[in-house]
């Protein structure tokens, strides 16, 4: 874990923030650091077998910006996501690569998962399910007494995706 501030973060959390998609979660320190006076985050990139459809995955169901549309050097593919659609400085940046020789491998597992928060978790689980992809937890509470509902899927090529938000869960049965 990292401490920003007087916050303990995990991994995922620090991830959600360093992509500008837990805003009100955000330390004052975090919002107001740029590039020059203090570290961070600056991408996270993925590696995928199938370009298009990880383009399609991040941009229709998860709800990102695509920022940079696909650059393409000799056999490589690369696109560049944020949460509002523009580059900008002191924003991070989700990056997908796609190499035709394979020299960079795909390992889903290699990471723990990719954290998301999105406005409505069971909106963006039914476009997981309508676009046909594995939904390994079904969004809900973390605890019955969670603000919190959290759901994973799988994207394209198995990473994990946490999709999340902190509106309150309907109390359990």
């Amino acid at each position: 874990m990292k401490l920003i501030g007087a916050r303990r973060l995990t991994a995922a959390t620090a991830l959600c923030l360093a992509l500008g998609t837990l805003a009100h979660a955000q330390p004052a320190a975090v919002g107001t650091a740029t590039p020059a006076d203090k570290p961070w985050l600056r991408s996270v990139r993925i590696n995928v077998a199938d370009f298009d459809k990880s383009v399609a995955f991040y941009t229709k169901v998860v709800g990102l910006g695509l920022a940079v549309p696909s650059g393409t050097e000799e056999g490589y593919k690369m696109a560049v996501f944020t949460p509002s659609g523009k580059y900008t400085q002191g924003e991070s940046l989700m990056v997908i690569g796609w190499d035709a020789k394979r020299t960079r491998p795909i390992d889903p597992e290699a990471i723990g998962w990719l954290s998301f928060y999105v406005p409505d978790v069971d909106a963006a689980v039914a476009r997981v399910k309508a676009a046909g992809y594995a939904v390994t937890r079904e969004p809900g509470p973390v605890d019955p007494n969670a603000r919190l509902r959290v759901a994973i899927v799988k994207d394209p090529d198995g990473y994990k995706i946490e999709l999340m938000n902190f509106k309150i869960s309907p109390p359990p049965p």
